[in-house]
């Protein structure tokens, strides 16, 4: 129902970012519920309408932060729905192209912490992705960048529990990988 609102919205005004954000919203609340009933095939054209709206936004305000972060996280759900259904690669270049958002978003702002965390937690996806692959070097250099950006965040926050648990995320995946590479 959330859906057919949004789309009936953006059609009384079909230039309306906040309308034709709706949509994406809409979007990704279906494809996050497909992708928790196990229904990745869904959850994927969900969240390929998700990428589409959010790219176009934030190609419509490239100096909005929000629209730019919408568009990485749009990336993020799209790459975890590919994974879940066996197809890395797609998996792969969609965490590439969330990588490359959050990259160009910290070369404008290099503050932004939520951002900073969002790019450790993809090299993170990215590891995982390499070791589905075979490629197990490649997973021990991204969870070392992962790991390594994860503990410098910690060092300005110590409280900040989110980091923390992302850099337990980010050092079990590192041992997994450095295992694997017989680096014991």
């Amino acid at each position: 129902a959330y859906a057919q609102l949004a789309d009936a919205m953006a059609l009384t005004d079909p230039s309306n970012p906040k309308w034709k954000a709706e949509q994406g919203y809409a979007a990704n609340s279906l494809g996050a519920l497909f992708l928790n009933r196990r229904q990745p095939e869904k959850a994927i054209v969900q969240f390929r309408r998700y990428v589409a709206v959010t790219a176009d936004l934030a190609a419509a305000a490239p100096g909005d932060g929000n629209r730019q972060w919408e568009a990485g996280q749009a990336q993020g759900w799209l790459a975890d729905a590919l994974r879940t259904n066996g197809r890395v690669a797609e998996a792969r270049q969609a965490r590439t192209q969330e990588l490359g958002i959050y990259a160009a978003m910290l070369a404008a702002d290099p503050r932004r912490a939520d951002v900073r965390m969002a790019q450790a937690r993809t090299q993170e996806a990215l590891a995982e992705l390499d070791l589905l692959e075979g490629d197990v070097g490649a997973a021990v250099a991204r969870t070392g960048i992962a790991l390594a950006d994860l503990e410098e965040q910690i060092d300005d926050d110590p409280d900040n529990g989110l980091l923390q648990s992302l850099a337990v995320s980010a050092a079990n995946r590192r041992a997994e990988a450095l295992a694997l590479a017989g680096q014991w």
